[in-house]
């Protein structure tokens, strides 16, 4: 037992020791992150690197000090209510985690010891162990397999638990150790694995077995990897290799990218600012705390007789002390709720999207998951969409459609996007399934089988299969020219498990069946290339074991599982698989297909080949693969006789949205292939470069290849896609398409799903090199002043291309024209590339928000590197979700999460860090102003327990209803007028700006509601009972006012008024006379309060002053709303009002009836209208308040309707039915017509 730097040797069934167990890892799994010793330390360190609770620990320390205002004690309790809450849901969560890895760890297993197999728990098994688990049992650790219970060492295992994927994955131990069956054949078992280092890469693994002086191969198709569960097999028995955190379902346990949404990003300069405004207000308090004792203190004789020496009577020191009790006092300007408030509220956000109806797929019973919920606000300000094409764009359900072989075209159907792109021409193509349909008929392939015997012998059996197609005669009398350009037509369908099937051509039977056409041999022969080439895995119905048309193919990828169906379709069935061989039923006869070599597929190759012995003792490989690279490879003299045509055929598959996959062959002489066999045996049993070798080796054989024919299969739109794109683009996002996919496919897909359109010009770049590269930029440069008023441009570019796009010498030129266009298609683009333009993007757009869409394997590392990650439960597997910050079923709920909650949220996320640091400024402010009535003493206005319940129970309730469930238009609203999502208002929501305004506003309020008390009550009033309030019975008024003033300032944001938002915001000042007046009855709490609550409502100068201060305070917010609905609404006003009306969506009027005119004010617009209303004799009314909470929607009223087309151009109208003011005056044509049941 020895590890390297390289590799690792494990002797089997070897009891380790101690030098043992410090190289190879425990097998005990521990994902918890505290334990109870460490977590009250560990815990508390981390919610102390957050800069908002630091601050806090500090001005809390600063209280115990003797020049504190305010008691250390009663500011610690906010402190620690929101250390608690994280805590408490921390250690929730750690108690989970310490749960689950208990029973993991005590989870028991078989493993074999002294002859026999003993039970021990998963945390006791090391390396080298001899582990058995049985049926839907997981494995314990990583095992190289041995044996099972099935012929030749077959075992099927689920892996969805490690890659979300729910076919099943076939498995096998080496030919050597198919016999070990009993217990006793272990015994002894002197057996060596030689093996990679413990990594990450869930599909690879290299190692080797000794045994028996023979060297075995060990690949990924031997390991069982911790985490999956064996399935449809009895038992495996196999060799634990790696344990513990070592295992690949640990090593792949990293954590996400940790990722911060803008609004959180932007926030941090925020807090600087307010942070130097407060040492600002702590410098003036200080310096005039200092200034004012140095001058009057030491002469103010109701202070008392002091020490003229005494450090607390000077100036400096007042000064200095004075800086830090100001601070103290002000300190409430960082609101301490605010990021408890903003988790509760995005949580609850998060659960909206997860209960959201409309985005549940009924088919698959799948809702929409939000797997996070810090980035809910980050879906409203989506600037670029990167979205994947197939299983994303597309439905991933593949469907063989047409096919070339031999040079003739086969394939009569007509598929999504050739119906499109003769729409777009004026044109009608009907699917001609359609026309069998209407007549009802039905086939079913026993009729086919049937047939087909009556007509022909079969090719099998004459050995044809065997022989090379070019020996094969051509006794067709249709010249080659006409061949080529031929297309078949069809006239019959045939009914398989009871759907039409998507290919059609009655051509193509006859050419097949008979055997004097010089298409014959071919079109069996790309039969038989489609049955036995692939990595299918074949399952049998229990009840119906006989009947191969319910087999069921487990297939890796759609695309093998639709050509393995449509071989079955046309005759060819295969049925099933053993390690060594496949057989293939034709006519009711059975032949086997000795498996000598597989040569997989991997994203570099581009292609698979097998090769076999057929039943005619001949050795054949079968390749398939993306068409240039099986073009690099044929045989250039037999590429003469069809190649051109075949490409032809290609490029109009393509146009048609077509995946196409080119399909070869040759005969292997024994000789060469027992050469090259030895050569693949050195390869595939190396432990370094495996990968690279076995490619390099796989070069020798795949050669001088035979060109058959290519495939062309459909991956239909997903439902509603067209619409979301369009919807998407409409407000304002830019949506990038990148696909491994031909460029014409692409093209023809973008035009398909609205992401292109004909007034776009196409700009393709399909550079070689860089000089190539900088030329065609100059070239799009050009294109786009010309096109860029003329309905934009579109950039299609290829992979190949894109290599040198993204070279730093001209990836910021590329950048710059990529972004001015209307769409990008990247095409033939790599997993790495996909990821580097989303990089691209993101760091070389300022300010920008991008989002990535995707729903396999391939597409994690996009999901990852945008700003948000959505993964799509789809075809292929949940890597994509697991990936993704949210999961939706179809691309079209995009749409719906974007512009309904998105939009929503973003806006729910800024009012509330608004009116949090507003309420918190005004309160904060109160007492600064406050100082100079006390001689800039730092002495607080408000009792302390005023201070702490402020953010705790009379403020934070309301804010947080309103952050849940406010609307300022509906979810109908919200689709039928995508540009509300970008209508300028987007970037007003958080700005600088914006932000100071909201603090000057608290500023504002602060002072009115102390001057006016302070003015009204110079002669103090009298209570009922002749006594006077004094300092406290101020203090009590000024609080009510602030409490009056911040919940009904929230109000006036309220859009859409319920019960929840009534209960908050008026309990809220309920509570708070509830609370003072009970505060003024326990004199233990409160001396200075007692009876003076009840001495100062019992006046009526105090209800006097608070509805003077209440009413001053509004007064210019609700001016401004008003003036802001009448004359310069924003685009949410105009909704708003549509709605009240019951208006309807706007409908968009044609180019030629739309007038444009210089965005110029409004209000001359307004003026108009009321001018030509005098003018007809009527009296001119505005239908609506600037503050109507009666109206259950919440909605306010304007008279006009904006909407904008470009950055410089403004479209305006009028509202009003009766009156038409000027022609040029036409109806804003800025939303999209479509409602949520077009697409759901």
């Amino acid at each position: 037992m020895q590890q390297d730097s390289e590799s690792r040797s494990i002797k089997v069934n070897y009891k380790i020791g101690e030098e043992e167990e410090e190289i190879f890892a425990s097998n005990v799994i521990l994902t918890s992150r505290y334990t109870t010793v460490n977590f009250l330390p560990k815990n508390l360190f981390e919610q102390f690197r957050r800069l908002a609770n630091f601050y806090f620990l500090l001005v809390i320390i600063l209280e115990y000090f003797p020049f504190s205002p305010l008691s250390g004690t009663v500011s610690l309790l906010p402190l620690v209510f929101v250390l608690t809450v994280t805590a408490v849901r921390e250690a929730f969560e750690d108690w989970q985690r310490h749960k689950s890895d208990r029973n993991i760890n005590n989870a028991e297993s078989l493993v074999y010891d002294n002859g026999q197999f003993v039970t021990r728990k998963w945390k006791d098994i090391v390396v080298g162990d001899i582990v058995k688990v049985h049926n839907k049992e997981f494995f314990p650790t990583d095992l190289v397999v041995l044996t099972s219970s099935e012929k030749e060492g077959i075992c099927y295992i689920d892996t969805c638990n490690l890659d979300g994927e729910t076919n099943l994955k076939i498995k096998q131990g080496i030919k050597a150790t198919y016999p070990l069956q009993e217990e006793k054949d272990f015994d002894g078992l002197d057996m060596t694995i030689n093996c990679e280092l413990p990594n990450n890469r869930l599909y690879n693994f290299d190692g080797n077995m000794v045994w028996n002086d023979q060297k075995e191969s060990l690949s990924n198709k031997q390991i069982l990897l911790r985490g999956c569960m064996l399935k449809n097999t009895q038992w495996v028995i196999g060799i634990c290799v790696f344990t513990g955190k070592e295992t690949k379902l640990m090593m792949n346990q990293t954590d996400p990218p940790s990722k911060r949404s803008t609004i959180e990003v932007q926030l941090n300069p925020r807090l600087l600012t307010i942070f130097a405004f407060l040492a600002i207000i702590g410098l003036v308090g200080g310096i005039a705390a200092g200034v004012w004792q140095t001058k009057w203190g030491t002469k103010a004789w109701y202070l008392g007789k002091v020490m003229d020496d005494s450090i607390f009577t000077n100036g400096a020191f007042l000064g200095f002390t004075g800086f830090f009790s100001f601070i103290i006092v002000c300190n409430v300007m960082i609101p301490i709720s605010l990021y408890v408030s903003m988790e509760v509220v995005k949580l609850i956000q998060s659960l909206f999207i997860n209960w959201d109806e409309k985005m549940y797929h009924v088919e698959t019973k799948t809702p929409a998951h939000a797997r996070t919920s810090n980035l809910t606000e980050e879906l409203g300000i989506i600037d670029y969409v990167f979205s994947d094409k197939t299983g994303t764009l597309t439905c991933n359900v593949m469907e063989f459609m047409k096919c070339t072989i031999g040079g003739y075209s086969y394939g009569t159907g007509v598929t999504e996007v050739a119906m499109a792109a003769a729409k777009r021409n004026g044109q009608i193509l009907e699917d001609p399934r359609k026309k069998y349909k209407k007549k009802k008929k039905k086939y079913n392939s026993e009729k086919y089988s049937k047939k087909k015997k009556k007509t022909t012998t079969n090719i099998i059996d004459e050995g044809n299969v065997g022989i090379p197609l070019l020996d094969q005669p051509n006794t067709d009398d249709t010249s080659d020219e006409e061949r080529k350009n031929k297309s078949s037509g069809n006239e019959l369908g045939e009914e398989f498990n009871g759907e039409i099937p998507a290919f059609i051509d009655d051509h193509f039977l006859n050419h097949l069946n008979d055997k004097e056409h010089e298409n014959s041999g071919y079109i069996h022969e790309f039969l038989l290339s489609m049955a036995v080439c692939h990595t299918v895995i074949p399952e049998r119905n229990e009840e119906d074991q006989d009947n191969l048309k319910k087999i069921v193919y487990q297939a890796a990828s759609p695309d093998e599982g639709a050509l393995v169906d449509a071989a079955r379709m046309l005759g060819y069935t295969f049925h099933t698989r053993t390690p060594d061989s496949v057989t293939i039923s034709n006519n009711d006869e059975d032949y086997i297909y000795e498996i000598l070599n597989v040569l997989e597929f991997n994203s570099t190759r581009k292609r698979m080949s097998v090769i076999v012995k057929t039943p005619q003792d001949e050795i054949k490989i079968f390749t398939k693969g993306a068409d240039n690279v099986i073009y690099e490879r044929l045989n250039k003299e037999q590429e003469k006789a069809f190649g051109e045509t075949t490409l032809d055929h290609l490029e109009i598959f393509a146009k048609e949205g077509l995946r196409t996959l080119c399909f070869a062959s040759r005969t292997i002489p024994q000789e060469e292939y027992d050469n090259w066999k030895k050569q693949f045996h050195e390869a595939n049993t190396s432990l370094v470069d495996r990968k690279q070798k076995l490619m390099e080796v796989a070069e020798l054989m795949e050669r001088d290849l035979l060109l058959i024919g290519a495939s062309a299969i459909e991956d239909k739109l997903q439902k509603g896609v067209p619409k979301a794109i369009e919807a998407l683009m409409n407000a304002g996002i830019k949506v990038w398409v990148l696909t491994g996919d031909k460029k014409e496919t692409a093209i023809n897909i973008g035009f398909a799903c609205s992401l292109i359109t004909n007034s776009m010009y196409i700009q393709q770049i399909d550079s070689q090199s860089i000089e190539a590269m900088k030329e065609e930029i100059e070239t799009c440069k050009e294109q786009m002043e010309e096109h860029y008023n003329k309905g934009g441009v579109v950039l299609v570019i290829t992979g190949s291309a894109l290599r040198y796009a993204l070279m730093d010498e001209i990836r910021d030129e590329f950048l710059a024209i990529g972004i001015k266009c209307k769409a990008v298609v990247c095409c033939r683009v790599s997993p790495l590339q996909k990821s580097q333009v989303v990089d691209l993007v993101r760091k070389g757009v300022k300010k920008s928000v991008t989002l990535g869409i995707g729903d396999g394997a391939n597409d994690v590392s996009m999901i990852q590197a945008a700003h948000v990650g959505i993964g799509i439960s789809g075809q292929e597997g949940m890597q994509a979700v697991l990936a993704s910050d949210y999961s939706i079923a179809q691309f079209k709920f995009l749409k719906r999460l974007l512009l309904v909650h998105g939009r929503w949220n973003f806006r729910r996320v800024c009012i509330i860090i608004l009116y949090s640091f507003y309420k918190n400024m005004a309160f904060a402010f109160l007492q600064f102003i406050f100082a100079f009535q006390s001689s800039f003493t730092a002495q607080t206005l408000f009792d302390a327990l005023c201070i702490s319940f402020y953010n705790v129970i009379f403020t934070s309730f309301p804010i947080m209803v309103l952050s849940v469930f406010d609307q300022d238009v509906t979810s109908k609203a919200e689709l039928d007028y995508p540009k509300l999502y970008s209508g300028g208002d987007r970037d007003k929501e958080f700005n600088f700006v914006r932000f100071w305004t909201w603090l000057l506003e608290g500023m504002y309020h602060a002072l009115v509601l102390f001057l006016i008390p302070y003015f009204l009550w110079n002669s103090e009033p009298l209570a009922g009972n002749g006594q006077t309030s004094g300092l406290w019975g101020m203090s009590i008024t000024v609080y009510t006012g602030l409490v009056f003033v911040v919940n009904l300032k929230l109000a006036l944001h309220v859009n859409s008024w319920t019960w929840i938002h009534h209960f908050t915001i008026w309990g809220s000042i309920i509570v708070w006379f509830v609370f003072i007046l009970i505060l003024g009855e326990i004199p233990l709490l409160a001396p200075s309060m007692y009876k003076v609550a009840v001495n100062v409502f019992s006046t009526g100068i105090f209800w006097f002053t608070v509805f003077i201060s209440v009413v001053i305070c509004l007064v210019p917010d609700i001016l401004i709303k008003y003036f802001r609905r009448e004359f310069k609404p924003l685009d949410f006003h105009i909704i708003q009002e549509r709605e009240k009306r019951n208006l309807g969506p706007i409908e968009p009027k044609k180019p030629e009836q739309i007038a444009l005119k210089p965005s110029i004010s409004i209000f001359k617009d307004a003026f108009k209208q009321k001018v030509q209303m005098l003018v007809n004799g009527k009296k001119y009314r505005h239908t609506g308040s600037a503050f109507n909470p009666g109206n259950s929607q919440g909605v306010v009223l304007s008279n006009l309707i904006v909407g904008t087309v470009d950055d410089d151009y403004e479209l305006v109208t009028l509202n009003n039915t009766d009156n038409k003011i000027n022609k040029d005056q036409n109806l804003s044509s800025t939303s999209e017509t479509s409602s949520e049941s077009d697409e759901l």
